[in-house]
């Protein structure tokens, strides 16, 4: 009887498990819908998963939409084959920069019937002659995978110069998406144009991330010494370094010695290396000899270098010897929300400035660049940190774990734009600026400044000089031994001074410039 019992039993499992997979939808009422989303950004819909290409339609916060697919590029931004209410289809950078721009909005699910309001409750007999179902197929059996499978994993190739190619520009025209080139030791006289989503680094071998002596104090990598790309010679203007412009994908250029661009007959300013408009990796390099202008650039793309995300330039500029360029060693141009940090940057300068002229800072920026400046050293530069006409944006300037020294100007020296209705932040902290010639510090024209936990000490005027600006935070700094004030304030309509130590300063420890009683 307890066999009989089992026997039962187990048929009864198979009706059910038969019945949960076999029965058509119709029996069950209407399928789940589909999911839904929203919006919470403008974005632009594309004819593929990139910047560079075609918009079909620009699309308005709030409009809704279905995902067919994802491309995912790494952990931080993924694109979204997406079809709309108006049934077109295409894609857009859903996650960019690891923000979400849009929401789900899923209609509740038809509830499934329970057996008893079915019509008609398959028999034994029924569910055993039925056919059984087709197996699903395996994804190589498949005629055409979904896109949603087609998520690319970052493995591509490896591409050795000079083994697979003679030069540096036929590997990169060999590159596709995810690949690296490696370069092994040696001078490769030619411009660089790095392709989309490729990686260009010197060959390691077994003593490449040996640290030695570099150009200046700073310790650098054997193979960035001994991996060289010069351009001596090469009489068309041009970036010697490129990346591709206003796309998503991670790239990195990582390891080399890149020296000597002239100053071209047209008298363009050209920096050694260009980022506009992406976001990669520049690691462990060392840039030097640029007669035409500065050492490396980050600035974005759009109307007048405009402010749509897509084009915002996010590179991480890191653990890079910057020295000898006509130029600023690093420019931040409208745009760049770069991360510049743990670099060593000395001897850029405009060689033909003179004394009352302005300098090539070591790093500088422009208008609507916010990059984040941390952990530099920056000496005998024009300036050490210079920004120029800063205007309005949601986001603060950070400059903080610097140290900035023996410049020709000043170790910081920030101006904006001016005007009534301007925006324009910083923050400055934890930086060390001594032996400057001018002012350890000196700021214009900025709406809310906050100076927190600095040393500032022999400099050659001032040691911080606040100008026009509408509101100062000075606070928990050390200032002395500087050859004026340590503190000079002109105009500045709200002030806290807290905390600070300022002492053996020449003239006086705070100065009130002109400020009526």
């Amino acid at each position: 009887m307890g066999c009989k019992l089992s026997h039962y039993a187990l048929k009864i499992g198979v009706i059910c498990l038969i019945m949960a997979v076999s029965i058509p939808h119709g029996a069950l009422g209407e399928p789940k819908p589909t999911k839904s989303y929203i919006l919470t950004a403008n974005m632009n819909l594309r004819e593929k998963s990139t910047t560079a290409s075609k918009i079909v339609q620009p699309m308005k916060e709030g409009e809704e939409f279905e995902i067919l697919g994802q491309y995912r590029r790494d952990d931080f931004n993924s694109w979204y084959l997406i079809k709309t209410k108006s049934g077109l289809t295409g894609w857009f950078c859903g996650i960019y920069q690891g923000k979400i721009r849009f929401v789900e909005e899923e209609a509740p699910a038809e509830p499934m019937p329970v057996l008893h309001e079915m019509e008609e409750i398959p028999s034994v007999a029924e569910v055993e002659e039925e056919a059984p179902a087709e197996p699903m197929p395996r994804l190589h059996e498949m005629e055409e995978v979904p896109s949603v499978v087609e998520e690319p994993i970052a493995i591509g190739r490896e591409i050795f110069v000079p083994d697979d190619y003679d030069t540096i520009e036929e590997a990169m025209e060999s590159a596709s998406f995810a690949d690296t080139v490696i370069v092994k030791p040696g001078t490769y006289n030619e411009r660089v144009e790095i392709v989309d989503g490729v990686n260009l680094v010197s060959f390691v071998g077994s003593d490449g991330n040996d640290l030695v002596d570099g150009p200046g104090n700073k310790k650098v990598l054997k193979r960035t010494l001994r991996t060289i790309i010069d351009g001596t010679g090469i009489e068309a203007p041009g970036y010697l370094v490129s990346f591709p412009k206003d796309t998503t994908a991670p790239m990195r250029l990582d390891g080399f010695t890149i020296i000597n661009m002239p100053k071209y007959l047209s008298g363009i300013n050209l920096f050694v290396v260009e980022v506009r408009g992406c976001s990669p990796e520049v690691v462990n390099n060392i840039v030097a000899g640029n007669r035409s202008w500065g050492g490396i650039l980050s600035t974005g793309l759009g109307l007048g270098m405009g402010p749509p995300f897509e084009t915002v330039a996010r590179p991480i500029i890191r653990n890079n010897v910057i020295y000898d360029n006509y130029g600023p060693g690093v420019a931040n141009g409208p745009n760049s929300a770069a991360l510049v940090a743990d670099n060593e940057i000395f001897e850029n300068r405009f060689p033909k400035a003179r004394e009352e002229d302005p300098d090539a800072p070591g790093i500088g920026m422009r208008e609507y660049a916010r990059p984040v400046i941390e952990n530099n050293v920056c000496y005998k530069n024009g300036a050490g940190i210079g920004g120029l006409n800063l205007i309005s944006h949601d986001q603060a300037l950070i400059i903080r774990g610097n140290i900035l020294h023996n410049n020709r100007r000043g170790g910081i020296g920030l101006r904006g734009l001016g005007g009534l209705q301007t925006n324009v932040k910083v923050v400055i902290e934890n930086n060390k600026i001594y032996g400057n010639l001018k002012a350890g510090m000196r700021l214009s024209k900025i709406d809310d400044a906050k100076i927190i936990y600095n040393t500032v000490f022999d400099n050659g005027k001032a040691g911080l000089a606040i100008f026009n600006v509408e509101a100062v935070t000075i606070e928990d700094n050390e200032i002395s031994g500087n050859l004026t004030a340590g503190i000079r304030l002109l105009n500045v309509p709200s002030v806290a001074v807290r905390r600070n130590h300022i002492y053996n300063n020449i003239t006086a420890g705070i100065d009130f410039i002109g400020w009526e009683k």
